[in-house]
């Protein structure tokens, strides 16, 4: 016959590891009243085109997607115009407000004032605005 013995009872604690990393996103509002109107996308209302707060100019509006080292490796523009049927566009960024030179997404920052474009069918549209942290974002 087995003797029984009482144990003291204990936790154990294990803790957290993610088995997954869920990327960080960063919003950009474009400065619709103060963007820049070069380009294709000179304010044409006749043809639907400017910038418009609605879309443009919401923080959440465009976003930045950054790796495990919080490195920015991609954006995107969503919500778009009703007329183009909620597509999400890549962005292209650029290193002024002239846009013609590239500017490498893995250099944007956080409080960084970037340029960039996003084009649909045969519109281009020019967008500039601060980078702001903390967005309730897609990624």
């Amino acid at each position: 016959m087995d003797k029984k013995v009482w144990a003291c009872p204990k936790a154990a604690v294990t803790p957290f590891v993610a088995n997954e990393y869920v990327a960080a996103c960063w919003g950009v509002a474009c400065q619709v009243m103060g963007g820049s109107q070069s380009g294709d996308d000179k304010i044409r209302p006749d043809q639907g085109l400017g910038h418009n707060i609605k879309y443009c100019g919401q923080v959440d509006h465009q976003y930045i997607e950054t790796n495990e080292a919080g490195v920015a490796v991609k954006m995107t523009e969503i919500k778009t115009r009703d007329s183009l049927h909620n597509v999400e566009l890549p962005c292209t960024l650029f290193t002024d407000g002239s846009y013609t030179q590239h500017r490498d997404i893995s250099t944007v920052h956080v409080g960084d004032y970037i340029y960039w474009q996003t084009s649909a069918d045969t519109r281009t549209w020019s967008h500039e605005g601060q980078v702001v942290a903390g967005t309730s974002n897609h990624s």
